[in-house]
C-alpha cells in the first residue's frame, strides 16, 4: 500500500485522473533526480521520503517525494540573489510538476 493514498502508483507514470507517481530502484533515483541512494535510504528510514518494497526486497523510491525534497534543499541553498529573482519571475507552471503533486 502506498504511503500517500492520493497517489496511484504504476510502473509506467501515470493514470489520467490521478498525479503522476513513480517508484524507482536506488540506481535509477539517483540518475533521474539527482538523490544519492544513500540519502534516499535515510530519508525513507525516517519517514519523510515514500519507500515500498520491491520482489525481491530492494526499496523503491518515490520520485514525486524525492523532486520535492530535491526542490526544497535547492530553495534553502545559498543562491546568488539574481537567481533567485530569476526564480521569482518565471511561470509557476514550471515548479508546479516538482512541488506539491502529492498533496
Amino acid at each position: 500500500m502506498p504511503l500517500h493514498p492520493t497517489v496511484t502508483v504504476t510502473r509506467e507514470g501515470c493514470m489520467s485522473d490521478k498525479p503522476k507517481a513513480l517508484f524507482l530502484g536506488g540506481r535509477e533515483l539517483e540518475r533521474a533526480v539527482g538523490l544519492s541512494r544513500f540519502i534516499a535510504t535515510r530519508l525513507a528510514l525516517r519517514g519523510e521520503l515514500a519507500f515500498e518494497l520491491s520482489g525481491n526486497g530492494s526499496p523503491q523510491f518515490s520520485v514525486i517525494d524525492a523532486m520535492r525534497i530535491v526542490a526544497e534543499r535547492a530553495h534553502s541553498a545559498r543562491f546568488p540573489e539574481r537567481v533567485l529573482r530569476a526564480a521569482r519571475l518565471a511561470p509557476a507552471s514550471r515548479t508546479s510538476s516538482v512541488v506539491g503533486q502529492s498533496e
